[in-house]
């Protein structure tokens, strides 16, 4: 039976590659996945506007999600694990995603906390990176996420170490959120 795993965390916190790597793994034990990723899904929808407002950037969000949400359902259908790469930021962020998985399937979050100075750095690699000051105020937005929902891992480590971290909580139901 498949399952969703979200892997949610701040900017360069290791999310799409973690999620991809998981995804491989899985794959290589025998058990069906798939990998959506949240940012792709925006830029996909044309979200880097710059000239769009708030509200017209909060509606790609919600459409987004949404997309990603029914994507994970057909997915779900062929007995497939989904890895997703958030954000999610907000509970009702959570919530609204889940309110379009129909069926009764397990979902759990896994927030990947990175120290500041491994975000930044790893946010410097990227093409192009991401405005540093974004990196800081987004900190304050998850805070209250960690504490209310899933669970949240410490990913300052190497790729591997937070993959098996993930695969070792699974069974015990660590980050279940239904």
């Amino acid at each position: 039976m498949g399952k969703i795993i979200v892997l949610n965390g701040l900017i360069a916190s290791g999310k799409t590659t973690i999620g991809k790597e998981l995804v491989k793994a899985l794959n290589n034990s025998g058990e069906k996945a798939v990998f959506f990723d949240l940012d792709d899904e925006v830029l996909s929808l044309n979200l880097n506007d710059s000239t769009a407002s708030n509200e017209e950037r909060l509606k790609t969000w919600l459409h987004a999600r949404k997309n990603i949400a029914l994507q994970t359902l057909k997915s779900l259908k062929s007995h497939k694990t989904v890895v997703i790469a958030g954000p999610f930021y907000f509970p009702d962020e959570i919530e609204g995603f889940t309110t379009y998985i129909t069926i009764d399937i397990p979902i759990y979050l896994f927030t990947l906390d990175t120290n500041l100075t491994n975000r930044l750095e790893r946010n410097s690699k990227r093409l192009p990176p991401n405005d540093s000051q974004d990196i800081h105020e987004q900190e304050e937005k998850i805070k209250k996420l960690r504490k209310e929902y899933g669970y949240t891992i410490e990913s300052n480590g190497s790729i591997n170490e937070v993959i098996e971290t993930i695969r070792k909580l699974l069974p015990l139901s660590k980050g279940l959120i239904n």
